[in-house]
């Protein structure tokens, strides 16, 4: 196969069964997010270039899958217009809506600050048109992630945009979806009736870090401080009757969990994930495990685990969830052509009080307040926003000073955060420092017809 290399974006492990007459490795190409078994005298071909010893139909497939590349084509150049046009071309209009600026918890490492404010009829108003002028002939999908604060404290604002918003998908000819990120405090079963049902929120996120010791330790009430505001049995049994509700299934539902990790709860995330399989969420919820990182300017990563200390951490909680039945939200990333959705001009957050910026980690935050990243607001008229320079994140790349413009993950990871980049605080992922020992236990489980056990030997 003349006129062919093979590509910078791989990741390949060693030799997993060295005593085997015909030896395998597990390949990992990130321009495709497809990770395969490859034997090693292939690997050893495509590193010499020796073509003409691997089938006609194997070098197709690898060029299919980005493992054979033009030998004259400039990758970093590909990957990122890929990304540009797989963004102005997409199907569908995503935007992250904060309908109040309250909180019941008082979380340790949360960079917010809360108010007693909530959207106002006008603003609400004001935005429905400004998401209204967004709209695109290509946009088929309207996407609505409601966030905070807490959004379910501002659920009488979120019954009165949700029509508004449904009203505008039907009238532009596209379809509604939406997902929540809640503490779950009032997620109780008559509110998530409501949100499954009428608000046609299907997908949430509810955070719990560690078991009532160590959660509610982090998570707690402000009005009960550490010593009387526990919340973790009052989410746990709001999950649980969540669940076990008819409307979970019938609408599809989904709940991922999320662990924010560091030094001081790391030893009992795996006491979490026991406890929560003894209540049979299996089936039920997926897990994902997170560092905990700065916030603003709140130093909150100042009791986290180095990149490579957390990297080897994760593989230890993610074996241990598989082993008893849960998912992992994305075990082998997938190729991403947009990083999040600071990159789509189309994609804007609004805030309660009618600020708009182009991240959701920004809104509530004292240090980005009247700062260059709140381009616009909806008592503003268009002509005098400014423009958030995190838009250009991808024409950036070539020529700033980051590392991702030689990393093998930038495929699938697209720079981690513009935002923190800017920060100087990178915020590559975890994948980067443990993705060999995800693709040993992929291999594992490609040759076990059960993962659960296979995983218990690899941890014993």
């Amino acid at each position: 196969m003349k006129g062919y290399k093979l590509s910078y974006y791989l990741v390949v492990t060693d030799i997993l069964d060295e005593h085997s007459p015909t030896p395998n490795r597990m390949l990992y190409a990130t321009r495709s997010g497809c990770a395969m078994v490859i034997k090693d005298s292939i690997y050893q071909n495509l590193l010499s270039q020796n073509y003409d010893a691997i089938p006609e139909e194997t070098l197709s497939f690898f060029a299919d899958r980005y493992i054979l590349v033009p030998e004259d084509e400039d990758e970093l150049t590909s990957i990122l217009t890929d990304n540009t046009q797989a963004i102005e071309n997409s199907h569908i209009l995503s935007h992250t809506i904060q309908p109040g600026a309250n909180c019941q918890l008082g979380c340790d490492y949360c960079g917010q600050v809360h108010s007693n404010k909530s959207m106002s009829e006008d603003h609400q108003i004001k935005m429905i048109n400004r998401i209204d002028s967004l709209v695109e002939e290509r946009h088929k999908q309207m996407h609505i992630t409601w966030y905070g604060g807490e959004p379910i404290m501002a659920i009488k604002e979120i019954r009165t945009i949700t029509p508004r918003l449904r009203e505008l998908c039907e009238r532009h000819g596209m379809t509604y979806m939406a997902d929540m990120v809640t503490n779950g405090l009032g997620f109780k079963k008559r509110v998530f009736e409501e949100l499954v049902g009428e608000l046609g929120i299907a997908h949430f996120q509810i955070t719990l870090d560690g078991t009532a010791e160590f959660h509610d330790q982090r998570r707690y009430t402000k009005k009960g401080g550490k010593t009387k505001g526990k919340t973790f049995d009052t989410i746990v049994k709001n999950i649980v009757a969540a669940t076990s509700h008819p409307l979970f299934e019938e609408k599809n539902c989904s709940i991922v969990v999320r662990c924010n990790i560091n030094d001081s709860n790391k030893e009992n995330i795996k006491s979490l994930v026991w406890y929560l399989a003894s209540l049979n969420l299996q089936d039920k919820i997926i897990f994902d495990f997170q560092p905990v990182t700065d916030w603003g300017d709140n130093n909150a990563s100042s009791g986290s685990m180095s990149k490579q200390d957390y990297g080897a951490y994760e593989i230890e909680r993610m074996m241990e969830a598989i082993q008893l039945g849960f998912e992992i939200d994305q075990f082998i990333p997938t190729r991403s052509k947009q990083v999040c959705m600071v990159v789509d001009e189309k994609s804007e957050v609004y805030d309660a009080m009618g600020n708009i910026y182009s991240c959701w980690e920004l809104p509530y935050t004292p240090v980005y307040e009247n700062s260059k990243f709140q381009y616009g607001h909806l008592d503003k008229d268009v002509e005098k926003y400014t423009r958030d320079s995190m838009r250009d994140w991808y024409k950036q790349i070539p020529t700033n000073d980051t590392w991702c413009k030689s990393c093998k993950f930038l495929p699938v990871c697209g720079g981690g955060c513009p935002q923190k980049w800017m920060e100087k605080t990178p915020a590559c992922p975890s994948f980067k420092f443990n993705i060999e020992d995800r693709l040993v236990l992929e291999y594992l489980a490609k040759n076990s017809d059960n993962m659960a056990e296979v995983l218990a030997s690899a941890s014993s």
